[in-house]
């Protein structure tokens, strides 16, 4: 028996358990710092010898501050995503990235088996706000014949072609070429699931006209 179309998805939303985690543990450790630093600068608050610590009130301040961008960076992660990160449409498949990649998954074993990741993804994270790198929201259109590969990995996939990028004019866009990866992280649902959708329609050419046309919407 040969699967439907209508078997598969064709939206797909980003993971946001992390953000959420993030802007739930940082949000009240922020304000912690910024009510501790203020109450120390104004003396209300003193060093335990009962000396004002106007260096402390200081530090708490700045350490609000760094913990400000992140939780704003957590909060625009939480709103980007409530649109989706991949759709299937007749013309292929188009993708959205937000911020910029996360450390591949090498660095990332290397920087948990150092333990050293504690330290390192707050940084870097700071530093994408900082430059605002966090919040680079970006479109991509890969047509079905401009697809050259989508190499799959035990969890993970990579879209490999020509991409019409950041554009409303999608018969006039000088096409790129581009490699956009997901891994396991990527989506609220089974990666497997993902690639599924992807390869059927990709070997599929039958059922295109069936899917909505991504210049028929509005999309992201």
């Amino acid at each position: 028996m040969e699967a439907d179309e209508r078997e598969y998805p064709t939206q797909f939303y980003g993971r946001t358990f992390v953000f959420w985690a993030g802007l739930l543990f940082l949000g009240p450790i922020t304000v912690f710092m910024y009510v501790l630093g203020m109450l120390l600068l104004l003396g209300i608050e003193t060093a335990p010898n009962g000396q004002p610590d106007s260096d402390a009130g200081i530090a708490f301040t700045i350490g609000g501050v760094a913990l400000t961008c992140l939780v704003i960076a957590c909060a625009f992660q939480l709103y980007a995503r409530q649109y989706p990160v991949l759709k299937i449409c007749q013309e292929g498949i188009e993708t959205r990235t937000i911020g910029v990649p996360t450390p591949n998954n090498l660095l990332m074993g290397i920087l948990f088996a150092l333990g050293l990741w504690v330290f390192i993804l707050p940084l870097i994270a700071l530093w994408q706000v900082i430059t605002f790198q966090a919040f680079r929201v970006q479109t991509f259109h890969f047509r079905w014949e401009n697809i050259d590969a989508i190499p799959t990995a035990t969890g993970a996939f990579t879209i490999n072609g020509l991409v019409e990028k950041n554009s409303n004019d999608f018969d006039h866009d000088t096409p790129e070429y581009w490699s956009i990866p997901y891994g396991t992280d990527s989506f609220g649902v089974s990666i497997n699931k993902v690639m599924g959708a992807i390869q059927f329609f990709l070997h599929n050419p039958d059922v295109w006209n069936n899917l909505p046309s991504w210049q028929d919407e509005n999309h992201f």
